[in-house]
């Protein structure tokens, strides 16, 4: 039978029948009881799967955790933007991988609250700080019920206190659904739950609160980027207007004195004040105090030592009960700077539909390209790369890896709005280079190709800034336009002209197989003899 959903009582009943059996089992020597014990220790392990004295548990950390600061959001579709493009999604914009992190330490948080509140280690703190009461006596049943009672109360009031130190971690006052959900502790003979969302979600939500007040500031920070780089800012723009105006200082002025006794956060009492029971939180906290009192003078007298801790100073109905302290923010503290004020992360946090973008949306557009644009490059540097890649191909793949990745350069560095000029007046070159080329054979069509090869080599070195990157897009484009000879006059009238009178007539009449012979037969042949030569000059300088 296992343990779980029993009560304290019926967890140390069984206790006491698993150990009378290992007592009656065991025998009367020494070595044979500690050879016994073990044999017992490992059958009854391995056969009825009891719970341990001291279990391992694994626990799932995910991002699929309510929280109170946006209840909204309770499952990984509704925070994590990396879920998208086979959750590589976030590498897209740096707002999606800020909004991923700070999810991912709010989220972190609620799992850590949710383990360290775990019903039976509150039971076993409960028991250790509540005494059981002096033994009966004789007074017969009297006693045993007013030792009952004061246990009660006892317990009562250590639950209060419980209470009022989660509050202080929460900063909020408690809500009826978590008082409801510890109601337990107080019952010793009550199912000991498996776990206590509720409180939970109310004790992190403190914690949590604290974090986004940082994380919401550098997010907002980090859309900003995302934004000067050439994206649409009417997405984000109820987001930074909230950052903006939690950050803004606030006027001073004086608080109005108020005569309203705080609220008390005891479970006595709702956060409104009103009673809950026939008592309120003060008389429950006196209550529980003079108990704890008359307990420890009993067993004084009886001269046993007394394990209650010091009771609290006694609060009279007249006497305001204290309040835990709040957090900085909640109480009108000032906040460090740069960090929001916590009474102001909800609003911030709700405000935020970070998570909600996609990389469909329109506004993502030119994401969406320039990603797209980088998966063709990465493939085709990944295939030009290969070892089973034959020679001959090897020349052709470097044209298309250096075509696909320059492509990529100028469609970020387009879509973001970087470097437009120069990028346009490198392309506008190629363009009247190529015409100037393909229309006139003479010194124009010449000085057309330069041209043409000029402008490749300036959106190059714009491109990848450094001079290897522009070389090699340079280097790209001379070998296309060898290969294109039959296209350019300049070029088809001296090649192919001595193609027909010398060498093969066919090629002279078919510019595609020029293109064909010359990559299949005379590139190879001459890039082969350039690594030949590059490697011996590393060599030389290795």
């Amino acid at each position: 039978m296992q343990p779980a959903g029993l009560s304290v009582g019926q967890r140390r009943a069984l206790a006491a029948r698993t150990l009378t059996d290992f007592v009656h089992y065991l025998p009367t020597t020494g070595a044979d009881a500690l050879i016994a014990l073990l044999d017992l220790h490992l059958v009854e392990r391995a056969t009825t799967g009891g719970v341990l004295d001291q279990p391992v548990e694994l626990v799932q950390i995910s991002a699929d955790l309510p929280t109170a600061l946006d209840p909204a959001r309770r499952l990984a579709e509704d925070k994590i933007t990396g879920l998208q493009l086979g959750n590589f999604g976030a590498f897209a914009k740096s707002s999606w991988r800020a909004n991923d992190w700070m999810w991912g330490r709010l989220d972190g948080a609620g799992w850590l609250v949710r383990i360290l509140l775990d019903p039976r280690r509150l039971v076993l703190r409960r028991d250790l700080a509540v005494p059981t009461g002096p033994p009966a006596g004789p007074g017969g049943a009297a006693d045993d019920g007013r030792v009952a009672g004061t246990a009660a109360l006892a317990r009562r009031g250590w639950l209060v206190a419980l209470v009022d130190d989660l509050a202080e971690v929460a900063g909020t006052p408690v809500s009826q659904d978590a008082l409801d959900e510890l109601a337990f502790l107080a019952d010793p003979e009550a199912p000991v739950p498996p776990s206590l969302p509720v409180t939970a979600t109310w004790v992190a939500a403190g914690i949590q609160r604290d974090i986004a007040a940082k994380e919401l500031v550098g997010l907002a920070r980090a859309v900003r980027q995302d934004n000067d780089s050439g994206l649409d800012p009417r997405p984000t723009a109820d987001f930074l207007a909230a950052v903006d105006r939690a950050l803004a200082p606030e006027p001073a002025s004086t608080p109005p004195a108020s005569t309203k006794p705080p609220t008390s956060t005891s479970p006595a009492g709702n956060a409104d004040g009103t009673m809950a029971g026939a008592s309120t939180g003060a008389e429950v906290i006196s209550l529980a105090a003079a108990a704890a009192a008359r307990v420890a003078a009993s067993q004084r007298a009886a001269g046993a030592p007394a394990t209650a801790q010091e009771p609290p100073p006694a609060t009279t109905a007249t006497s305001q009960p204290s309040t835990p302290p709040r957090p900085p923010g909640l109480s009108g503290v000032p906040v460090a700077p740069g960090m929001l004020a916590p009474r102001a992360v909800d609003d911030v946090l709700r405000a935020c539909q970070v998570p909600a973008e996609r990389i469909t949306d329109r506004a993502q557009g030119p994401i969406l390209v320039t990603d797209l644009v980088q998966i063709v490059a990465v493939v085709a540097a990944w295939i030009a790369t290969m070892r089973i890649l034959p020679r001959p191909l090897r020349p052709a793949a470097f044209v298309v890896r250096t075509a696909a990745r320059l492509a990529w350069e100028l469609v970020r560095d387009v879509s973001h709005g970087r470097r437009r000029v120069v990028i346009g007046l490198g392309a506008a070159l190629v363009v009247l280079g190529i015409v100037g080329g393909v229309v006139s054979s003479g010194v124009v069509g010449g000085l057309g190709i330069l041209v043409a090869l000029l402008g490749l080599l300036m959106i190059g070195l714009t491109s990848w800034r450094r001079v290897p990157g522009g070389l090699a897009v340079l280097a790209a484009g001379l070998i296309a336009v060898i290969a294109a000879a039959g296209v350019f006059p300049v070029l088809h009238d001296r090649l192919f002209d001595w193609l027909e009178d010398d060498a093969v007539p066919y090629l002279a009449d078919h510019p595609w197989a020029w293109a064909t012979v010359f990559g299949a037969l005379v590139l190879p042949g001459a890039w082969s003899l350039a690594e030949a030569l590059t490697t011996r000059r590393a060599r030389r300088r290795g």
